[in-house]
């Protein structure tokens, strides 16, 4: 049996309980069998890569995502790249910044898309 392929996404300010809670789940789905990259958003303007420093320590693939300004079509290019490269079934972002870039490069790929939403505030009724 072909084992799972997760691409997880992030961008981040700097290793925090988000980013401790993605590098378990990826360490987790590992000894379940899958495969999990974690692709790290290096902003320009604040390029935090706390995060990846973290995953590869713990073992686990990771891919740096160089971004530019707000919106860079070559970060959507690359996270395409990757889908191919590394065969990926879920694409599961985690954070706004990413779930954007996420939905951009699934639009023209076959791949799930299951984004995670933290700190999401909801009106009660």
């Amino acid at each position: 049996m072909v084992p799972m392929t997760i691409l997880f996404l992030i961008s981040s300010e700097g290793y925090y309980g988000i980013e401790n809670m993605l590098v378990v789940l990826a360490r987790t789905l590992c000894r379940l069998g899958c495969r999990c990259i974690v692709g790290v958003f290096r902003d320009s303007r604040f390029p935090h890569t706390e995060i990846a420093h973290e995953a590869q320590k713990q073992g686990l693939t990771v891919e740096i995502l160089p971004c530019n300004g707000r919106l860079d079509w070559k970060a959507v290019v690359q996270i395409r790249r990757l889908v191919v490269r590394y065969d990926v079934d879920i694409l599961n972002p985690h954070g706004y910044k990413a779930d954007l870039y996420a939905y951009a490069a699934a639009y023209t790929c076959h791949v799930a898309l299951l984004a995670t939403s933290h700190n999401c505030h909801h009106a009660k009724a």
